[in-house]
């Protein structure tokens, strides 16, 4: 009778189900009106197994729209966009070619990645770290950016010196290490 009542214990034991996807990316966001600067962006993030699309469209104050897409794997096999990167040179808007990889760590999805960031003739390496991460019931998305290395020019003898008197030195650049770049962005779900 024992052996009946086991054996008959797991014939209705529950079956094991596949695990769910840790957090729910997917969807329509809108970056928080608070953060916006004069301009708006949007994302669109598709899911299919372990790869992410996403696709950014930003509307600039004047309704002109620019968008770009980058494409990362969860299952941390690696990926190469590129895209314009925040700078500690707002002036800059060309595209960076990046290699990363991206994996779950817990609640966020983290990239990973490296570049060289080129000014001239010089070239320093250079690492971006990439968090998302859904709070507020999966209706906020925050999205962390941290860029590190860089480079900075700054240009000396302008050709004006102390006391108004025109300098006889020519004028030479001095390259720097850029201090990190930090950016949190929050989205709002729309669908």
């Amino acid at each position: 009778m024992a052996l009946l009542l086991v054996a008959g214990s797991s014939a209705f034991a529950q079956p094991k189900t596949a695990t769910a996807p840790k957090h729910d990316l997917t969807g329509k966001w809108e970056l928080d009106a608070g953060m916006t600067f004069g301009f708006s962006e949007s994302l669109l993030i598709v899911k299919k197994d372990a790869e992410f699309t996403i696709t950014s469209e930003v509307t600039d104050a004047l309704g002109d729209k620019t968008s770009e897409s980058i494409v990362c794997y969860a299952d941390g096999r690696g990926e190469t966009n590129e895209f314009v990167l925040p700078s500690s040179r707002p002036w800059r808007m060309d595209k960076t070619k990046v290699k990363t990889k991206t994996k779950w760590k817990g609640a966020k999805l983290v990239s990973n990645g490296s570049f060289d960031d080129n000014l001239g003739s010089r070239s320093t390496p250079s690492k971006i770290t990439e968090e998302w991460e859904l709070t507020d019931n999966g209706q906020v998305l925050l999205r962390k950016i941290k860029v590190q290395g860089g480079i900075i020019i700054f240009r000396t003898n302008s050709g004006v010196a102390e006391n108004n008197r025109p300098m006889s030195r020519p004028q030479s650049d001095v390259f720097h290490q850029s201090p990190p770049v930090e950016k949190v962005l929050t989205y709002r779900r729309v669908n």
